[in-house]
């Protein structure tokens, strides 16, 4: 029933839904597959729908990834903070409509502070019925989901997306098309999903096919989807595919090419297993070293779901930007092209970093935070908790200054030595991605020519 029912909408795809969650990072990994679909399916309605409240507000329209996504998509639907759905033409629209005005700036503030507090919880309710009245008095554009044309279509998410709550009501719409995941991050996903957070696993198993990165992610994604090994493609990392990536390079502004000699810091939001203090000695040892040991100068790459707050002006220095240091949206392929080497506070970028043979080292340190150092946490070789990079042997591990210099001056010494081991760990890991974008391409347009 699965493959009749490819076979007869592929004759016509009408319409390629992108389901842009969690956040605007996973563009990285499926834009290589828009991309090709466009060129092969060039009258099909492409619609990039952001589900997460917030996300389009944070949209970064210099973002080289943004600048191609905006010549792909004919449509951008999000959704609002009242949680109602709006449609636009280009992303450029979508942030400008989804710029928080005083107004809203000041309800968010009134909605952090009722919800710190148990006696005042229940005064968030007058926040949300406040936030839908601004958007039943909008000129936005609403949209219902009952527009959406679901005949000849097809679903383009990653299908870990489908246990969390903001997707719920999208998801069960879409219910009977066919979906093709790929993960939104670079790691090899192994961990344990509970089965009750993901609602009708029969129905995943009969319109999901899976795109993965690595063999040792199958039996996973078999036991916690209920998928079956004709549901499971191994294609590799696809924007690690060469011919991608040279595109990125012709499309990119060379501007971040007038430095030499920096390190490429990809920064990360604050989370449980990077509090604020611990960022911000993060960010203090990396100054040290890189202005004071090393004599080399800072480009920082903000994380898709990171605001400029201001702590890197304070901490780096606000007179030192441009000159020592600067903030930098270009893709981390053109920034870790000319860069020392590059460091992370744990992100997928590293393993970008290792198919480009780029030295990376993982600057976190876990020790005391309960819940990521524990008797059953991952460990590295001298026992200390870790998270999946740095157990899967992919970077080089800081937790302090003193480790952080140690493998900065290692990388220096020994550039060659580090790069192979780290290329070979990631042949070792990842399969290789020459074929991927066709191979995917090929499976979601399956039989479209018979």
């Amino acid at each position: 029933m699965k493959l009749v029912l490819k076979i007869q909408f592929m004759k016509n795809l009408k319409t390629i839904y992108f389901v842009c969650s969690p956040s605007l990072g996973i563009l990285d990994n499926w834009l290589p597959v828009i991309h090709k679909l466009r060129a092969k399916y060039p009258n099909s309605t492409l619609v990039c729908i952001i589900t997460k409240p917030g996300t389009a507000e944070v949209i970064d329209l210099s973002n080289i990834l943004i600048k191609i996504a905006d010549d792909l998509f004919d449509l951008i639907v999000y959704k609002s903070n009242a949680e109602q759905w709006f449609e636009c033409f280009s992303f450029s629209v979508a942030k400008a409509q989804n710029k928080p005005s005083n107004l809203k700036r000041f309800l968010f503030l009134f909605k952090k502070i009722f919800l710190r507090y148990r006696l005042l919880s229940s005064l968030s309710g007058i926040v949300r019925l406040t936030f839908r009245l601004l958007d039943f008095f909008s000129p936005k554009k609403k949209i219902k989901l009952n527009k959406f044309e679901t005949q000849n279509s097809v679903v383009l998410y990653d299908v870990y997306e489908e246990t969390k709550e903001y997707n719920r009501e999208l998801l069960e719409y879409f219910i009977g098309v066919p979906k093709f995941s790929i993960s939104h991050g670079t790691h090899i996903e192994q961990k344990t999903i509970e089965h009750n957070r993901i609602t009708n696993l029969s129905r995943i198993s009969d319109e999901v096919n899976v795109f993965l990165f690595s063999k040792d992610e199958k039996e996973f994604y078999k036991n916690t989807y209920s998928l079956q090994d004709s549901d499971i493609f191994i294609v590799g990392v696809p924007r690690h595919n060469q011919e991608w990536a040279s595109y990125l390079y012709s499309m990119s502004n060379d501007k971040e090419q007038e430095w030499d000699q920096y390190i490429f810091f990809i920064s990360r939001t604050v989370s449980e297993y990077l509090p604020l203090d611990r960022k911000i000695q993060a960010i203090k040892d990396i100054r040290k070293l890189a202005f004071d040991d090393l004599g080399l100068k800072i480009i920082v790459k903000l994380h898709p779901k990171e605001h400029s707050s201001g702590l890197y002006e304070k901490i780096l220095g606000k007179d030192n930007y441009g000159i020592k240091w600067k903030l930098s949206s270009a893709h981390p392929f053109l920034l870790g092209k000319r860069c020392t080497f590059a460091i992370t506070l744990f992100s997928g970028v590293s393993v970008d970093m290792a198919a480009l043979n780029v030295p990376t080292i993982e600057c976190l340190n876990l020790h005391g935070l309960k819940k990521f150092d524990n008797e059953d946490s991952l460990k590295d070789k001298n026992g200390v908790s870790v998270l999946e990079f740095r157990h899967m042997k992919i970077v080089l591990g800081s937790s302090n200054y003193e480790q952080l210099k140690i493998q900065a001056n290692y990388i220096m010494n020994n550039r060659s030595v580090v790069i192979n081991k780290f290329y070979k760990r990631y042949c070792e890991l990842y399969a290789k991605p020459d074929n991927s974008i066709s191979l995917i391409v090929d499976q979601i347009t399956k039989d479209s020519n018979h």
